[in-house]
């Protein structure tokens, strides 16, 4: 069992890429997610609630360029929800 705040990390990347494909394109969305990840030093099997949240932080300012600000905060928010409630705890 995990401890409490750990993600599992290729549910997140997943998750992510799924939410943002339609907006990005699978394989931008797909290469930003793991570049992202990369950047914030995740490595292993799992992430922690802050590196999750950074994450987030990461793709909703890449995301306002694509779809603007009010947009990019409500895809980060659907991303939140889904991640979480699919595997995340």
């Amino acid at each position: 069992m995990r401890p409490m705040g750990l993600l599992r990390k290729q549910d997140v990347l997943n998750t992510v890429s799924r939410i943002l494909d339609p907006y990005l394109g699978h394989t931008m969305a797909q290469a930003a997610v793991e570049a992202h990840v990369q950047k914030l030093g995740v490595e292993g099997l799992l992430m922690t609630s802050e590196q999750f949240e950074a994450l987030l932080e990461r793709i909703g300012s890449g995301l306002t360029i694509f779809v603007g600000r009010d947009k990019a905060k409500q895809i980060v928010a659907e991303i939140r929800s889904a991640a979480l409630s699919e595997g995340g705890r």
